[in-house]
């Protein structure tokens, strides 16, 4: 998808800097990258340049945070829960965002499920996270992570 992105641009961009873009990005879906490969259009058409550099990525993977009312529509689709269940996403998603390790653990989910009386259901809602695209979990599903980290941002 890069390479017929940049087929219709005036700048290059070594594989290099493709895959440190790819390993930014994380989660490669379509809107990512293009909304990414049109901040580095941005970028090129300001300071002029030739080719693009890792620096260029990280710029536009700042804009493309900083301007985040393209990431709206993400909570937006969380606001058809109501009460309990609201804030328990909320806080859920909140606390993988901040927290220094950037993760939850099973037993935290748990505990956080047990604080807003979701015992009974909060495995659903956790499975509407995961197949919504907010998080992932890793293979044992014990470890639970944004599953992009420009929307963690």
């Amino acid at each position: 998808m890069f390479n017929e992105l940049l087929k219709g641009l005036d700048f290059t961009m070594g594989e290099d800097t493709i895959n440190y873009m790819i390993n930014e990005i994380k989660w490669l879906i379509p809107f990512y990258i293009q909304l990414a490969m049109d901040k580095i259009q941005d970028i090129y058409d300001e300071e002029n340049l030739i080719a693009i550099y890792n620096k260029s990525v990280d710029i536009a993977i700042k804009r493309m945070i900083e301007e985040n009312y393209k990431f709206s529509s993400w909570h937006e689709r969380l606001k058809v829960y109501k009460n309990d269940d609201y804030k328990f996403i909320i806080e859920l998603l909140n606390i993988i965002s901040i927290t220094r390790a950037k993760m939850m653990t099973y037993n935290e989910v748990h505990d956080l499920a047990v604080k807003y009386n979701l015992e009974e259901i909060y495995k659903d809602l956790l499975d509407t996270l995961i197949d919504d695209g907010y998080i992932n979990n890793d293979e044992e599903g014990k470890l639970y992570t944004f599953t992009s980290p420009i929307l963690r941002m």
